[in-house]
């Protein structure tokens, strides 16, 4: 079962880095950290397949495995396949 949680960080010198160090951290440790827009495509897979796809072109290949995905009902497989190219893009 998915666990979530708000993190409210005081200001002090350095945190503009902090979420960036924070979501971090919590990947390395096998936490994952969504974006508002990630977080609505585990709600409805199908969005995070359309709101990418301008981003990856139709034909890249991380699209064309979550829309497989998508159809054998992997829904968090599909997601986590996207967000992977999409980083790969910073």
């Amino acid at each position: 079962m998915p666990a979530f949680a708000a993190v409210q960080l005081m200001w002090e010198p350095g945190i503009m880095d902090a979420p960036d160090r924070f979501a971090d951290a919590l990947e390395s440790g096998g936490g994952v950290v969504l974006t508002p827009e990630e977080f609505l495509a585990t709600l409805n897979p199908e969005f995070m397949i359309d709101w990418s796809t301008p981003y990856l072109g139709t034909d890249h290949p991380a699209i064309v495995e979550a829309q497989t995905l998508l159809s054998e009902e992997s829904f968090r497989e599909s997601l986590f396949v996207v967000r992977e190219a999409l980083k790969e893009l910073r």
